[in-house]
């Protein structure tokens, strides 16, 4: 039998390291102790968090390129187009349609940002209250 303050304190770290900041660090603490580790829940837990945070990056990464090869040309087209009749009412308009664009892009990076962390609590509590079993994130591709 395992340590259960050591299992829930690992468990919790594997899914409480996307706190700790936005770059590599909420995957290398989960890779760390799923390496370190020898009990087959706390590796469970790190696969999972691993498995979720890759399904992060995938997500940032296909609106990372939405906005670089849709959203940025037209932003650079429309601000670069100078008026003929002196009026700049199609600049407005262009600028208004990808504003309108935009919008819902930021509203998506910032609903996955604070659904990251719901979720990463949501798996904290659980492996706290229930050390015996794995949390599994809902609706993600497992890779590992």
């Amino acid at each position: 039998m395992y340590d259960l303050d050591n299992r829930k304190l690992l468990s919790a770290l594997c899914y409480g390291s996307i706190f700790f900041s936005a770059g590599f660090v909420p995957i290398v603490v989960p890779i760390v102790i799923l390496v370190v580790s020898n009990d087959s829940v706390v590796k469970d837990n790190a696969k999972e968090a691993i498995n979720f945070y890759i399904n992060l990056l995938i997500i940032y990464v296909i609106i990372m390129a939405i906005l670089y090869i849709f959203i940025i040309p037209l932003f650079m087209q429309s601000f670069s187009q100078v008026p003929i009749s002196g009026s700049s009412q199609s600049a407005s308009e262009s600028a208004s349609s990808l504003l309108f664009l935009m919008i819902p892009l930021q509203f998506l990076v910032l609903g996955l940002m604070f659904g990251s962390w719901i979720l990463a609590i949501i798996a904290i509590v659980s492996v706290v209250t229930n050390p015996n079993t794995p949390f599994r994130y809902p609706l993600i591709f497992r890779f590992l």
